[in-house]
């Protein structure tokens, strides 16, 4: 799926996470969505060998910004969890998870403010994680591929 993003792309960043290739799109143009909702950074991930969301989406991310605490505190009784992003994670993103596997997540940063905290700002052109191989699963009934 990275092709198609990256048509309409000025530059991308691509490490893994999880055992699994992430691709940082910086789309040339920021996507309107949801009616001039501006969308500056795409980030594909292939899902878990177990799960498949509807319309490929796994996660909505919302940023609350600076009343973020305010917003965590409030909210608790329907919040699911907290993940852990790493030790640069400021603060790490609270979300809720619906039966699907698919989940809204809120942040105080967005995705690009918090990524170029970590690893600097985006250079141009496009960067992959090549060639990568997926995982073996071992399960009960013996050794998996992950199916691609």
């Amino acid at each position: 799926m990275r092709p198609r993003p990256q048509r309409n792309a000025v530059a991308n960043r691509e490490n893994v996470w999880n055992g699994r290739p992430i691709s940082l799109i910086v789309p040339a143009e920021p996507l309107d969505v949801l009616g001039g909702k501006a969308v500056p950074l795409i980030e594909l991930i292939p899902p878990v060998h177990q799960r498949v969301y509807k319309m490929g989406l796994e996660h909505l991310g919302v940023v609350v910004g600076d009343p973020f605490d305010t917003f965590v505190e409030a909210h608790k009784p329907v919040l699911t969890g907290q993940q852990f992003q790493g030790p640069h994670s400021t603060p790490d993103p609270v979300y809720i998870l619906f039966e699907d596997f698919t989940h809204v997540k809120f942040y105080r940063l967005s995705l690009r403010e918090s990524v170029e905290l970590d690893a600097g700002p985006f250079a141009d052109g496009f960067h992959h994680v090549d060639p990568w191989v997926p995982q073996r699963l071992v399960t009960a009934t013996g050794p998996n591929p992950l199916p691609r």
